[in-house]
């Protein structure tokens, strides 16, 4: 397969060099961006424009060559609309020179400023080399290339039945308008025309200049596809993670093939997965430097002065190639990967509930904590997450960031022993509030959102809790056993009917157990079958619960999940 090296261009680059001319083909979809895509868009160039320093990763595109410039095969939605905003730019520039209002309060130089923004912007950007063929055409077979070539080179707008150009008419309308309104004024400060000016000179230098793609050109169509197949397959992380790869490895020129053999490590380990290989990098400068969203990962690195130079990215690269190894055994559960057996139980648990804790984790071992130490705060964080979101059902983005404070500390050498580290995470950890709401625990709530991980997370609620029962034989990890082909599942015991003036009952969480899958169960059973089967089980509270239920009531519910609260207290 004959591919060109991925290339960061900005938007000038794209459209002004080596004698750009695209076209979109038949075969892909229709113009399809509406408001909220055009929101975002000029959110982001907002943002762009209030930071001098700041600059914007626009996505890829995928071209092939051929005989007439190049075929787009991804990314063709944005391609558009960057030119149709440049038209938008191009007919507002057209006002300080063709209406009175505007050009009688220009000087001379700044009205044939204006004049060349307008042509510049036609003939570096719009047009092709040749100064006639438009530099993006669509199909020849569709109705819409005239319509667009027409919008694009003219600013002519007409009306339309056809809803790929009412897409089209609406797109540049919709950035003409957001480009008046933002010369117009500054904060609440109403501009003069000579200022209007100067705001859309800059408006235009920012996003040719400081809006990013990159270019992916192949050989032939079916090499574009392979890549566009497997761009869509793996989402935008795949341009996060390649952005990523360019920051680091664009620092070590000097020594490519040393940083190129780690980066292939790092990519190799995570089963050349670009989608984790940006969340890896993220836990790894959350603990290093602080929690960032995933999507402003390569800007906020970018701008770090701790990524300066090469000594800077040889050890970020170096850091990165030596926790992999680790970060992947968390992900995944795989007990191999440690020697502690029971902190072995706690990853593979810790992989199926949650994953905001390995920046915790990955700071301890940069700090050389021994795995015993990893263990005793691995089991406590999954406390943490047993009361703080599965009892009280709060956010998990929140947990996160409180989890990431403790990573820091530990980095930096505040929090220095795994006391320290625990008792940091008893701050955190709420039990005191998930004590009292045990008792009043509702499980409707949570089973609306499945986001929660819900039902793995109660049935890890009941593992650690009966576990706890007096006389218990199963472990918790036995119950809830990770990825490990999990042998229990949760079921509700009574039914409304069998509880019957005690209805309110049926979702509290005295009201489920776990049992064994080879052990069938029916809600719609009478309470005597129900009892035969829980005799069966080999937990030890089933078998206890199995003689009370032909008199299941609020009662023994109430009873059974004070039980559990005083577990509570006593395993976290």
């Amino acid at each position: 397969m004959s591919i060109a090296n991925p290339e960061t261009k900005s938007i000038h680059a794209l459209l002004s060099e080596n004698e750009a001319l695209f076209h979109i083909p038949a075969y892909q979809r229709e113009y399809s961006w509406q408001n909220i895509q055009l929101e975002d868009l000029w959110d982001d160039l907002e943002e762009v424009l209030s930071d001098d320093s700041e600059e914007h990763f626009f996505g890829q595109i995928v071209t092939n060559t051929s005989e007439n410039g190049y075929e787009v095969i991804d990314g063709q939605q944005r391609l558009i609309t960057s030119t149709l905003l440049l038209a938008a730019i191009r007919d507002v520039a057209k006002k300080f020179t063709s209406d009175q209002k505007f050009s009688s309060q220009l000087s001379e130089d700044e009205r044939y400023s204006a004049r060349r923004k307008v042509d510049d912007i036609q003939e570096n950007y719009l047009l092709a080399s040749n100064l006639k063929t438009p530099i993006l055409t669509l199909p020849d077979e569709n109705d819409v290339a005239s319509f667009f070539t027409d919008l694009l080179i003219k600013g002519r707008i007409v009306e339309s039945d056809n809803q790929t150009e009412k897409n089209l008419r609406n797109a540049y309308l919709f950035l003409k308008k957001h480009v008046s309104q933002y010369i117009a004024k500054k904060e609440s400060e109403n501009l003069g025309v000579p200022q209007q000016l100067k705001r859309l000179e800059n408006l235009i230098q920012v996003f040719t200049k400081r809006f990013k793609v990159i270019l992916i050109n192949t050989a032939s169509t079916k090499d574009g596809f392979v890549i566009f197949e497997t761009l869509n397959a793996r989402g935008k992380s795949l341009e996060e993670a390649d952005l990523l790869k360019n920051l680091l490895l664009g620092f070590l020129s000097d020594d490519e093939e040393s940083a190129n053999s780690k980066w292939e490590r790092i990519f190799t380990t995570l089963n050349r997965d670009s989608n984790e290989t940006s969340r890896y990098i993220r836990a790894y400068w959350a603990f290093n430097v602080g929690l960032v969203n995933k999507d402003k990962l390569f800007r906020a690195m970018r701008k770090s002065n701790q990524l300066q130079n090469s000594s800077d990215a040889q050890k970020v690269l170096e850091e990165l190639a030596k926790y992999v190894g680790i970060y992947y055994g968390l992900l995944k559960g795989l007990k191999s990967r440690f020697k502690d057996q029971e902190l072995a139980d706690l990853v593979d648990t810790a992989s199926v509930l949650v994953k905001t804790f390995h920046p915790v984790v990955l700071a301890m071992y940069d700090r050389s904590f021994k795995e015993s130490d990893v263990r005793k705060v691995l089991k406590k964080i999954l406390s943490v997450y047993a009361v703080n979101i599965f009892i009280l059902g709060e956010v998990a983005n929140d947990l996160e960031k409180d989890l990431v404070k403790v990573s820091r500390g530990i980095k930096t050498g505040i929090i220095a022993n795994v006391e320290e580290i625990n008792k940091k995470l008893d701050e955190i950890e709420k039990k005191e509030q998930a004590i009292l709401t045990l008792p009043v625990w509702n499980r409707d709530k949570w089973t609306q959102n499945q986001s929660r991980n819900t039902n793995q997370g109660h049935v890890f609620l009941l593992a650690e809790l009966l576990a706890a029962q007096p006389d218990e034989t199963i472990s918790s990890y036995e119950l809830f056993k990770g990825n490990g082909n999990p042998k229990y599942r949760l079921i509700r015991l009574a039914n409304l009917d069998q509880l019957a003036s005690d209805a309110a009952y049926i979702n509290k969480f005295g009201n489920y157990t776990l049992l064994e899958k080879k052990i069938n169960w029916n809600e719609e059973w009478s309470l005597e079958e129900k009892a035969d089967h829980l005799m069966r089980s080999k937990i030890i509270n089933n078998r206890l619960m199995a003689p009370k239920f032909s008199q299941w009531n609020a009662d023994i519910i109430n009873n059974r999940t004070k039980q559990f609260v005083g577990n509570m207290r006593a395993i976290w």
